[in-house]
């Protein structure tokens, strides 16, 4: 049940529609303003950034992984944040593959998907 069914005369708050909007933070030196969704996704590229630098290629120090990080960072979220995969934002289009893939993608050896429905393959 919805929770506008359920409470008609509250507003809820949709996280989803809060990164889409276009809404902008206050004007920041050296950057100018920015939508809100540029900060989540800086600071999602950083953090996915600098784990991959420090832990999984060991041999950078925390100063080299901290510098390309944030190099990466800078650079991805602009493009990242205005991107439209078939009409849909990054993140949605990420959920809906993730998403996808767990449903359909692990049974692509016996099954395929037609117009919908999930269909066994017929071995012969």
């Amino acid at each position: 049940m919805e929770d506008k069914e359920r409470y008609p005369d509250r507003d809820t708050f949709s996280y989803q529609l809060s990164l889409e909007a276009p809404s902008y933070l206050p004007p920041i030196p050296l950057v100018g303003e920015k939508k809100l969704s540029w900060a989540f996704y800086l600071v999602l590229e950083f953090t996915l950034s600098m784990l991959f630098f420090w832990k999984v290629l060991f041999f950078f120090s925390i100063y080299w992984a901290f510098i390309f990080s944030a190099l990466i960072a800078w650079n991805f979220a602009d493009p990242v944040a205005d991107l439209k995969i078939d009409g849909k934002f990054f993140h949605r289009y990420l959920f809906d593959k993730i998403m996808y893939w767990l449903i359909y993608g692990r049974r692509k050896n016996t099954h395929y998907l037609s117009q919908g429905n999930l269909i066994k393959k017929i071995r012969s």
